[in-house]
């Protein structure tokens, strides 16, 4: 399922939207009017690399400016799901 479109302020439409890395870099990893988004898409890549191998997250969720039209984001804010039963 593709990211949706933004909206006309800049956002995701409310609700969760799943999407690959590869569709989450076409989408918000580009060059803008820095390098500042590239380089947040190549540690967001590493760190999801990082999590896959240790192979107890569920899913990933990522909210903030990076994932809105921002030009220069400051951040990547995320929330990293276990299973219940992680400890």
């Amino acid at each position: 399922m593709a990211i949706p479109c933004l909206t006309a302020a800049g956002f995701l439409p409310p609700g969760a939207h799943d999407a690959s890395m590869e569709e989450i870099g076409i989408a918000f990893g580009r060059f803008q009017d820095s390098e500042r988004r590239i380089t947040l898409f190549q540690r967001l890549s590493e760190y999801i690399a990082e999590l896959r191998s240790l192979g107890h997250a569920v899913e990933v969720l990522l909210d903030g400016s990076f994932v809105s039209a921002k030009a220069s984001p400051g951040d990547i804010d995320l929330i990293v799901v276990y299973p219940e039963a992680f400890n």
